[in-house]
């Protein structure tokens, strides 16, 4: 009996445990926030950018810009609604415009007069046109704007129409070597539009540059009624103001983060000779024409900031015709030395699928390989020189920009209103260091520093667009929290500590290397950044919030006030995502960063405790009645989560509603470590299957480096031959099977991949392939000299054999950096 009796108290013990488990943990079981992994496309361009970069080499911000936009267009067509405006090939508006693209690509040059050539139109950067051009320009622009075009039972504008255009539809514009193809022909389209309006406009382009070494860029006279409007919030000013759009009213945050264009980044593609350094698998990010063009399109951020909807502002055509023009100067290198440039796209690491040389473009029947064909510059367009100045000459030849000595090289920059104002004022046409007049001009002052401003930040202005709705009420708030460590670059605050009477040290005193103790906690790394970290004399600084939808269209930025001066502090704030419904989760991934770029560490909440351990940063935000929300319906709400008024007179802080946190220690550590441990499948084929490749197919060349599965042992084998590859099998008719290697017996370093019943030839660029284990592997293997040479480390591009200051590609082992 007494036994008995301990049992049952033992019983009723385990009992009250169970149930005060089940008290504290079902809340958490069916938490409204989760952690879940990053989408397989997502989680690959993380991985690839891995495997040749790191965060010391390349600003973090344009490796997460990059993948995430890359995985939007690559998805944009499963997130279907009415702004979107999918199909458009068939609208007829579009279809006339690509039909003249097109016939002015297969047309002969036509002759004008006396079997004279028709002149090409040439494109200027927009302050070395008259006011005249540019006046005439803006009007084609608007007159776009207010022309209407029918779509179904809609009325959409053609300016609307040909920015909806430039969409996830448009598979082959990004992510490869059909960038540049694909915007060439695309430029074309938009130019003949203004063209249908007025036949004597011509597209110019915003050579940003001109803006970059001014000592305020937010400052340039580009910004203004005269040129684009205004930078800053809602565009309320100028030929665009009020401009309603698919995804919101029109609107810019300029100068918030990104970088413009530097004269380094535009030598680093115009300096290369092979269009496969600048593009596709193989490029470098510091030399990829697209990796690098999209740090602008942040710096502007409003629809700009969403490459999907950067073309609904009037500045995206400006931005690329420069970046056309970067390329057409990279073309002019190649002729330079030996290289035709029409035959110059790879056969090879160009890109997924969409960016084969044959690949439809998407714009009439034309395909990647034709847009690299010189008929465009030589018959259609051409480029005016860019503003340039010396010593000796210091006329920029345009009243709205200036002469100025960068550190000790004299470059044209843009003028901001007041000095273009005062100069009007004084007789007008400056373009030099001082000197109004013609002739010479006196050698122009060195521009100052540029100033660091002593308030933080003006605020940045969302559009709420989720889906192509614009409406705050369609969005929730999370709070994040951030810990943030001193950033390497803020070296000294203007108080000091005292000993004896005197100043004790060169440091701070908050900095450090001043206490052993904490300082040895303290070792930052140098990440890439883009030069433009800002900072207050208070030490006040921000770093920025943003969410960025995964299974809808949206994206929302905001910032943390943080204290630069301390060795490590914490913030909260508040980040929108899309509101999720019952059935309807929300997917998203917060990412964090400072002005300059530089990525923090995502850590997610333990449930039931107040550690936070590394994650993803992806979440799945869930609308599950009954259970408490970590998450706030508006922003009121969701502080109140945070800030218990009701547990005291003084409001206490919950910590267990704070389901993300973001570690910015400014280390070298790669941010995306989660994409690296997840199970990712086999990546797609990079070429379309012919009709029937059993067993001829098309020769590919797939990144994929360790294959997954080797060939099955059989026992008597038939020779088949696959596109100069020798494979074994029963029988040669008989289908292979999926995601199972063949090697090649007649070349050591290449074998058969079956997808889907199809077989891919892929090629192991740097050893052998190691029949025993089915992987690519380093050396020579069982490869002859002759093979191993030619198929080896040989076989790489021709640029990785003069690339001395930079580490190749690595495909196994430690990754460059």
């Amino acid at each position: 009996m007494e036994e008995n009796g301990i049992n049952q108290r033992k019983m009723r013990f385990y009992i009250q445990e169970i149930c005060v488990c089940i008290c504290i943990w079902l809340p958490y079981a069916f938490s409204k926030v989760e952690q879940i992994d990053y989408p397989v496309k997502l989680a690959r361009c993380y991985n690839g950018y891995y495997n040749k970069t790191s965060v010391s080499r390349s600003v973090g911000y344009s490796i997460h810009f990059s993948c995430y936009h890359e995985y939007r267009l690559k998805t944009s067509t499963e997130r279907k609604y009415k702004g979107k405006l999918l199909g458009l090939k068939d609208n007829a508006y579009i279809k006339r415009n690509m039909e003249s693209v097109e016939s002015n690509f297969r047309a002969k040059r036509q002759a004008k007069g006396h079997g004279k050539p028709k002149p090409r139109r040439q494109r200027k950067e927009i302050r070395m046109m008259t006011d005249k051009e540019r006046e005439k320009y803006l009007a084609a622009v608007t007159t776009l704007k207010v022309t209407e075009e029918k779509v179904g039972n809609e009325s959409i504008s053609r300016f609307g129409l040909l920015a909806a255009f430039h969409s996830g539809e448009q598979l082959g514009a990004h992510g490869g070597c059909g960038f540049g193809p694909w915007h060439r022909a695309f430029l074309i389209m938009y130019e003949q539009a203004l063209m249908q309006v007025d036949d004597t406009v011509t597209l110019p382009y915003w050579d940003s540059t001109l803006d970059f070494y001014m000592e305020d860029a937010t400052q340039s006279i580009l910004w203004t009624d005269k040129f684009m409007g205004n930078g800053d919030g809602l565009v309320t000013t100028g030929p665009f103001k009020d401009w309603d759009t698919a995804v919101g009213p029109l609107t810019r945050n300029i100068g918030v983060s990104g970088k413009l264009y530097s004269e380094d980044d535009v030598l680093n593609v115009t300096s290369k000779t092979k269009y496969g350094e600048i593009c596709g698998d193989e490029a470098l990010p510091e030399h990829d024409m697209e990796f690098l063009h999209g740090p602008p399109h942040v710096w502007i951020d409003g629809q700009m900031g969403i490459i999907e909807t950067a073309a609904h502002d009037p500045i995206f055509f400006m931005h690329h015709s420069f970046v056309d023009l970067i390329w057409e100067k990279f073309r002019d290198n190649q002729r330079r030395n030996g290289v035709d440039p029409q035959e110059d796209y790879p056969a090879e690491f160009f890109g997924d699928i969409f960016h084969a040389p044959e690949e439809a473009m998407g714009i009439g029947s034309m395909t990647m390989k034709d847009g690299m064909d010189d008929k465009f510059t030589r018959d259609i367009y051409e480029y005016a020189p860019r503003p340039t100045c010396s010593r000796k000459k210091q006329n920029c030849g345009s009243k709205y920009l200036k002469c100025v000595d960068v550190s000790g090289a004299f470059r044209c920059v843009s003028k901001t209103l007041d000095e273009y104002e005062a100069d009007m004022a004084t007789g007008g046409g400056n373009t030099g260091g001082g000197n109004t007049g013609g002739g010479s001009c006196p050698t122009p002052k060195p521009p100052v520093p540029p100033k660091v401003k002593p308030t933080l930040h003006k605020p940045v202005q969302n559009n709420f667009c989720v889906n192509g709705k614009s409406d705050t009420r369609e969005w929730v708030y999370l709070p994040i929290r951030v810990t943030y460590q001193r950033p390497p670059d803020f070296t000294n605050y203007g108080s000091y500590p005292i000993r004896n009477g005197k100043q004790a040290s060169k440091s701070d005193i908050y900095a450090p290397s001043g206490y052993s103790s904490m300082n040895k906690y303290i070792r930052p790394g140098r990440p890439e950044n883009y030069g433009n970290c800002k900072s207050s004399t208070s030490g006040a600084g921000e770093m920025y919030i943003q969410s960025d939808g995964l299974n809808y269209d949206g994206t929302y930025r905001e910032y943390a006030v943080i204290d630069h001066r301390l060795a490590i502090s914490m913030s909260v704030a508040y980040v929108a995502v899309k509101k999720p419904e019952i059935n309807d989760p929300t997917d998203v991934v917060i990412s964090a960063f400072d002005s300059c770029g530089r990525v923090c560490h995502a850590t997610c909440l333990i449930p039931g405790t107040d550690y936070y351990r590394p994650c993803s940063g992806a979440l799945r935000v869930s609308d599950i009645p009954r259970f408490p929300k970590m998450y706030g319906g508006n922003f009121g709400n969701s502080v109140l989560n945070v800030w218990n008024y009701t547990a005291s007179t003084c409001p206490q802080f919950n910590i267990d509603q704070i389901y993300v946190s973001f570690f910015c220690d400014y280390s070298n550590r790669w941010p995306w470590e989660h994409a690296r441990k997840q199970n990712l499948p086999p990546p797609p084929p990079k070429r379309r299957p012919s009709v029937n490749n059993q067993p001829n197919g098309p020769r590919i060349a797939n990144k994929q480096t360790e294959p997954s599965l080797t060939m099955p042992p059989t026992s008597q084998k038939q020779k088949c031959a696959i596109r100069g590859c020798m494979i074994e099998r029963d029988d040669c008719r008989a289908p292979c099977e999926n995601l199972v290697n063949y090697p090649c017996v007649n070349k050591c370093n290449t074998f058969a991949r079956c997808f889907y019943k199809k077989y891919y030839i892929q090629t192991c660029s740097y050893g052998h392939y190691d029949i025993t284990n089915g992987k690519c592997q380093r050396g020579k293997g069982h490869c002859t000299d002759e093979e191993y040479n030619r198929g080896g480390p040989r076989h790489q591009h021709s640029h990785n054999r003069a690339r001395n200051i930079h580490r190749p590609v690595q495909r196994w082992g430690r990754r460059p950096g």
